[in-house]
């Protein structure tokens, strides 16, 4: 019943916002636009991040914790609308080492949905890596990641 609720008000908040939208500026092209973008925000979620190693839960180590170790794992589940996950590894690398790739990205999945989900990472900064999921019905799925720093004799 909630999840009726919440679609029913999702729904609401987009007419009231298109409905606003035709009376002070008719154009068809800015009522879909915005129509399409409040959807979007209302769909689209953030991806459950549990960290495996060198800590368990929910947060990230930190760069004390980190520090003598070079290997973060972390398990991420994604639901079919969700996009994005923040993994942070506070490694501390240089912008150099993100430019030469590093940390080193070994990702496989481990409970998959019903369709292959389309994944692409990116360095956020030098303490982050950011996932990106394409939304699409059955692309739900568990994944996990390993990040390795660079090793000590390259750095």
């Amino acid at each position: 019943m909630k999840i009726r609720s919440t679609c029913f008000t999702g729904l609401l908040v987009l007419m009231v916002l298109a409905a606003g939208l035709a009376y002070f500026n008719p154009s068809p092209a800015t009522i879909a636009g915005a129509v399409m973008a409040a959807g979007a925000a209302f769909v689209a979620g953030t991806a459950t991040v549990t960290y495996l190693y060198p800590v368990a839960g929910a947060t990230a180590p930190t760069a004390a914790q980190i520090r003598l170790l070079s290997l973060v794992t972390v398990q991420v589940h994604f639901g079919d609308t969700d996009t994005s996950a923040v993994l942070t590894h506070n490694f501390g690398e240089s912008t150099a080492e993100n430019a030469d790739g590093f940390p080193l990205i070994d990702w496989w999945i481990t409970a998959p949905g019903t369709v292959v989900p389309l994944i692409s990472f990116a360095f956020t900064d030098t303490n982050t890596v950011t996932i990106t999921k394409a939304s699409t019905t059955g692309t739900n799925c568990t994944i996990e990641v390993a990040l390795l720093r660079p090793h000590t004799n390259m750095r």
